[in-house]
């Protein structure tokens, strides 16, 4: 089994509480627009068949505090190799919604550790997008003609993303 709820849009308000034998991982700020939106803190957990990370928004959060299971997965390696896949798996699901900002605490995960995942997450990126630039199909040059500004996503080689002339909604 796996569960996937990244933004945690299947937390109810009665089961937004950690619980207690979750370890800190790590804290780093998400951006929108190149400003600080929020501090986002990781904390992980094994139980007897899974490995999970919770997340909890902090008290400033502008709404209010909002944790819960964000990932569960399968124990396929030790604590900390778990615990790094599945944060690297997290800024996978943000990417498309926010900017990755400063570091701001280590706990099991080490800033040094957290740089160097976001460092590769950032190469794998740029390397996808080179590589979809380099192998433009005839949509995507149908697309610039048509004035959608079409532009490599980088999550993986090939995927690309346009938008509605004379405005900014995505297709």
């Amino acid at each position: 089994m796996e569960y996937v709820d990244p933004f945690l849009n299947k937390v109810k308000p009665e089961t937004n509480i950690l619980p207690e034998d979750v370890m800190f991982s790590c804290a780093w700020e998400l951006c929108e627009m190149g400003l600080v939106d929020f501090i986002l803190a990781a904390y992980y957990r094994r139980t007897s068949t899974h490995d999970e990370l919770w997340i909890l928004y902090p008290e400033d959060y502008p709404a209010e505090s909002k944790g819960g299971l964000a990932l569960a997965l399968r124990i396929r390696n030790d604590e900390k190799t778990s615990c790094l896949y599945m944060i690297r798996r997290l800024l996978r699901y943000y990417d498309s919604f926010y900017s990755h900002g400063g570091f701001i605490q280590s706990g099991l995960v080490s800033e040094d550790e957290f740089d160097k995942l976001l460092s590769t997450h950032n190469d794998e990126y740029r390397a996808n997008r080179e590589k979809s630039m380099q192998n433009e199909t005839s949509i995507i040059k149908t697309a610039r003609e048509l004035n959608l500004n079409p532009y490599p996503t980088g999550e993986q080689e090939g995927s690309w993303i346009a938008h509605c002339p004379k405005t900014n909604h995505g297709l």
